[in-house]
């Protein structure tokens, strides 16, 4: 929908652009090639740096560093309860979440 609304503006521009010429023609016979692709061109040009610039920005996913360690008192060992989630790309990851120390 971008590319079709930014390639009407960018014609109705070029047709603008071009009008002026129409008018004031008293020398001679009708359009000069210059008068016509070069508003074209310059349009393309502008067409092509809009559409280069709307691309999307990369996505940086960040891994965790390292494995995490949970410590607790000598008597007790640290206990963990199992979750499932769905991470960005739609799969089922399990996820064991610290929940104390018994």
């Amino acid at each position: 929908m971008r590319k079709l609304l930014a390639l009407l503006t960018l014609s109705v521009a070029a047709t603008g652009a071009t009008a002026q010429y129409r008018h004031h023609h008293h020398h001679g016979g009708g359009w000069g090639v210059g008068q016509v692709i070069v508003p074209l061109v310059i349009g393309g040009v502008v067409g092509a740096a809009i559409a280069r610039n709307n691309e999307p920005a990369p996505v940086i996913i960040q891994q965790p560093t390292g494995p995490v360690t949970y410590s607790c008192p000598a008597p007790y060992q640290p206990y963990f309860t199992r979750t499932y989630a769905t991470d960005q790309y739609g799969r089922t990851i399990q996820v064991d979440q610290f929940s104390g120390c018994r």
